[in-house]
């Protein structure tokens, strides 16, 4: 796939290895972060997903366009995931990563 100077290719299953045009789109960076998995270093294997010390439940969070936008604190970490999910679809739209894919 050719891309215009300052377009992405993005694999749509983030499998860099599978090349074929129907995995592929372009994208800007800003849409192509948005498809990035989690952090492997937090306190979740969720992405947006935080463990809260002071609340002691987990609390869900998503940035877009530079802000952080706060999505509530919930008993278990898959309600948090879950929350998250909802957000990103709405706000990311295709490009979002879905932690809980589209259950």
């Amino acid at each position: 796939m050719n891309a215009p100077k300052g377009v992405l290719v993005d694999h749509i299953d983030r499998n860099g290895l599978y090349n074929r045009k129907r995995n592929l789109r372009q994208c800007s960076r800003r849409q192509n972060s948005y498809n990035r998995r989690g952090n492997s270093r937090g306190s979740s294997q969720y992405k947006g997903v935080f463990w809260h010390k002071v609340g002691r439940k987990w609390e869900a969070r998503i940035t877009y366009k530079g802000n952080t936008n706060y999505l509530g604190l919930y008993e278990n970490e898959r309600d948090a995931a879950r929350a998250y999910d909802e957000k990103a679809k709405e706000l990311y739209g295709e490009y979002a990563y879905l932690n809980l894919g589209d259950k």
